[in-house]
């Protein structure tokens, strides 16, 4: 006689509970789209990638007025739970906002190397005989023009300073005596020579050099204009009359430094 089947016999598990051991009472997965294993096949670990599980969405955790696809699945913090979130903003977005920032730097960086290099660090020049003596953040530095200058200084007037990468650029009129022994006496005895100067500096050091001389007893060259600046630009006018009777006109363009100064000429009237 064939005794009744009877139900298998449930297996303990800690802390008293009972499980079925049969197949029968595996668990039915929450939704098509996850993966699911049975907790007596082996637990999932709580570090696998959140790559096996499935990128479908259940519909009902998608927000109200979405599509489907504005909800992903993200790995929390512990590895193991996952949690809808918001879909990442579009590409572009963020590549806008990218070339916003950099032109605004740029911009500001543009501005900045302008305002920086007409109001360099303050500079106090003085002149004697052949040497140009610079004072800046109580430092001194001296430079010796040469003698085609053609002034014995006792004054040097600074009319620009500017500094591009590491040049720095100085515009200076520098002024003497025709003679320094005349004591006002003889022929010259009381004349002034003045020149305009424009230095290239590279580490303090004199890199290249022009030179103009638009006042001089000796050759009667003599101001027409003193020098005065408008929209960025120092003018000077002066006569020569031992050049053929010209006037020239000295101009300086602060925007420029690098190029020194200019010369025009036309008939002196």
């Amino acid at each position: 006689m064939n005794a009744s089947a009877e139900p298998e016999a449930r297996k303990p598990l800690a802390g008293g509970e009972t499980s079925a051991a049969s197949e029968n009472h595996r668990t039915t997965p929450p939704h098509p789209g996850y993966t699911f294993t049975a907790p007596w096949k082996g637990a999932r670990s709580q570090r696998q990638s959140s790559a096996t599980v499935m990128a479908e969405s259940p519909p009902s955790r998608a927000l109200p007025g979405r599509p489907l696809d504005s909800v992903i699945l993200s790995r929390s913090r512990s590895g193991g739970s996952r949690s809808p979130s918001l879909a990442s903003p579009p590409a572009n977005l963020s590549r806008a906002s990218g070339s916003t920032i950099w032109a605004f730097a740029f911009h500001t960086y543009l501005w900045l190397s302008i305002i920086c290099s007409v109001h360099a660090a303050p500079l106090k020049v003085s002149g004697d005989f052949e040497t140009i003596t610079l004072s800046h953040a109580g430092k001194t530095e001296k430079l010796e023009l040469p003698e085609e200058v053609g002034v014995d200084m006792d004054d040097a007037i600074l009319l620009a300073d500017q500094v591009r990468a590491e040049h720095r650029y100085l515009l200076l009129q520098v002024t003497g005596p025709s003679r320094r022994s005349g004591n006002g006496n003889g022929n010259c005895g009381a004349g002034v020579e003045t020149s305009i100067v424009w230095l290239k500096l590279t580490n303090w050091k004199i890199a290249e050099l022009k030179h103009r001389k638009v006042e001089s007893c000796w050759t009667d060259e003599g101001f027409l204009e003193m020098p005065k600046w408008k929209d960025g630009i120092c003018k000077v006018v002066f006569w020569a009359p031992r050049e053929n009777n010209q006037e020239f006109t000295l101009t300086y363009d602060s925007g420029k430094p690098e190029k020194g100064f200019q010369l025009t000429s036309k008939p002196f009237n």
